[in-house]
Formats: C-alpha cells, structure tokens, sequence
C-alpha cells in the first residue's frame, strides 16, 4: 500500500468516501506501512490452503470413507474449512486498494466471463473425450444449481452475489463503522447458534439441496474476513507469548475438530459453522495472517488457485476413469497433479492476452 492512501477515520468520511467514485482507500485498513507484506503473504497462503483442500474433498471424497483409510480421512475432514475460508479470503480483501460501484461491476463481470470461457473450454473438450455435444449458455446456467458441465460454478455465482452485498456492507464499514461491528456480531452469532443446533431458527439461504442457495451462510464468513481485517490489526506481531500461545491452540483445537467429525462420521459441510468449527477457522486465519511472510513465488502461485478451481474436478472425473484413486498415495499424487497442471494452464494462458481474458 503507498503512502497515497489515506486512512478514514471512524464515522469521518469525506464527501469523495462517501459517494465512492475513483479510488477509495482501505478505510482503518489494518493493512498498512510495514504490516502489508505479511498480511499478503498469509492471504496468498491461506488462498493456496484452500485450493488444496478442495482438491482433497472431491479426489477423497469416497476413497477416504471406504475401511483402512484413516489418514485419507482425516486429511479429508481437515479440508473441510476451504469453501468458507475462500468467502473469508475474499472479504478480507475485499476494497482493500480501491473501492466503487465500478470496481464491483469490473470484479464481476471479469469472473463471469472466464467462468464463461471456461465453461465454453469444457464443452470442447467434452465433445472430444465423450462425444457430447453441449450448450455452453445452458451448462453456464446450470451451474448456479452445480449442475452441467462445470459443477463447480455455483461457487462463482455465490462469490458474486457476496461481492454485491459486500458493497453495502463495506459502506456501512466506511461511515459507521460500530454499526459495521454489531451487525457482523449479529451474523455470526445467528450462524454459531443454528449451525450447533442451539436454536432451530428456519433462516432462509442457510440449507437447502444446493450450495448456492447458502449464500446466508456463505456471505456471513464474507463478513467475518472484512471483520478479522479489522481485527488483527490489534495483533501484536512481536510478542513471542502470543505467537507460541497461538501455535499451541492452533495444534490443540485441529486435533479435537478432527477427531470429533472422525468419531462422528459427519459430513465436513453440516459443521459448518458451529461453534468448535468457528474457533479452529478463526484461528488458522490468525495464525496464517501472523506467521506467514510474504514471498513473491508465493504470490504468484496463489494467483493461479482460481484456474486450478475451474479445471480440476472435470479433468479428475475423466482421469479417475483410467487411473483410480485407490490408496493414500494414489490420492496424493492425484491432488498434487491436479494442482500443478491447473497452475502450468494458468501460466501458459496469461500469456496470451486473449485467452487470459476468456479463462
């Protein structure tokens, strides 16, 4: 961040602030001086995190249930914060360099158009591998419901709707920002309260047979990283009690989460939320922010977590059909191919000014 962005002050916005037009600085963003390269160094972290975990959830999917596989399960449960911990990253980063009406606008149209290319790309190859011929304009709208030929597009659409809320939220950020901080109490409290079975409030966005249609659920962690970005800049950085403190609770709540969704047998995605999971999600987003320096291969790789998203489950149905996931290892080398390719595509792709426009 350059020393041209200012800060605005709590409940004191300029007139230029409160219209938004042009570029508007991160508002008290934590962010700031020598702080900025270790906050970027553990969002980049966190984005790769999470990419890795969703790699795992759909190539351990089944694998990992089936007797003799404990390892392969637990590295299965352990993924389970990356849907959220995306919507987190994604509020936490959110209007953090420049903020208006267009730069939503911009943030939204581009990931829909190289959803669309993407989509597009499928369909192709689709009719290569099986002989289908598609729709891309029906397999684009399919995927809001994680149907056609890019399931995994339903998160895309989610992460748009969360932007467009997420603008008014951030307004609210920027003029009153106490305000900011009770309704995102407000939220996470309703989510911690409905997703431990507290209350059996009937929320609506919260369940239902897509995720997303889960956008209450989903835009709530959005919140809860425009929060954290508040909050850790309370954290001081040096003190080495609280960094061991942290590493320690970090080890401590892993191993009860893990092992109460293990004993339990549940689905990652039906604990999201509740308490205990709230707690070891906060604190490995605390623990990256903190312990994570920046480092520029890093960052680079991190820019590619979103081809790897768009790439890897089609291409895992395909290849699984000639080489099964039948082991730990096979799981593992699954995972890592995955990952690698989707990041040589990415690579390969923004080389060419057109193709990175599409995908």
């Amino acid at each position: 961040m350059t020393g041209k962005e200012n800060n605005v002050h709590e409940n004191t916005a300029h007139e230029s602030d409160v219209k938004f037009v042009g570029k508007v600085t991160d508002c008290n963003s934590p962010v700031t001086g020598n702080d900025f390269s270790d906050r970027i160094g553990g969002v980049d972290f966190l984005k790769i995190l999470s990419c890795l975990g969703v790699l795992s959830y759909h190539v351990l999917d089944d694998f990992c249930l089936l007797p003799g596989h404990n390892v392969a399960e637990m590295a299965y449960f352990a993924a389970s914060f990356c849907i959220p911990m995306f919507f987190a990253v994604s509020g936490f980063t959110f209007g953090r360099r420049s903020f208006s009406a267009a730069y939503v606008e911009n943030k939204i149209g581009g990931i829909l158009k190289k959803l669309f290319g993407w989509v597009i790309f499928w369909c192709v190859i689709s009719v290569f591998i099986y002989g289908q011929k598609r729709n891309p304009f029906i397999d684009f709208i399919d995927g809001v419901f994680g149907e056609g030929v890019l399931p995994v597009s339903w998160f895309i659409f989610t992460l748009c709707i969360c932007w467009l809320a997420g603008y008014t939220v951030f307004i609210l950020h920027q003029r009153h920002r106490t305000r900011f901080y009770i309704f995102s109490a407000a939220l996470l409290a309703v989510m911690v309260l409905k997703r431990s079975a507290v209350v059996s409030w009937n929320i609506p966005f919260y369940d239902s047979g897509t995720q997303f249609a889960w956008f209450g659920l989903y835009f709530t962690f959005f919140v809860t990283g425009m929060l954290l970005r508040d909050i850790n800049s309370l954290i001081v950085r040096d003190n080495s009690v609280f960094r061991i403190a942290i590493a320690v609770l970090m080890v401590l709540i892993t191993y009860i989460y893990v092992s109460t969704l293990w004993v339990n047998e549940a689905a990652p995605f039906e604990v999201y939320g509740n308490w205990l999971y709230m707690i070891w999600f906060i604190l490995i987003i605390v623990c990256s922010l903190n312990f994570i320096k920046f480092n520029k291969y890093v960052h680079e790789v991190s820019k590619g977590t979103l081809t790897v998203y768009l790439w890897h489950l089609p291409a895992l149905v395909y290849i699984s059909k000639f080489v099964p996931v039948t082991s730990g290892l096979t799981g593992a080398l699954m995972i890592f191919s995955l990952f690698v390719i989707g990041e040589i595509l990415y690579f390969m792709f923004r080389n060419y000014p057109l193709i990175r426009k599409m995908v």
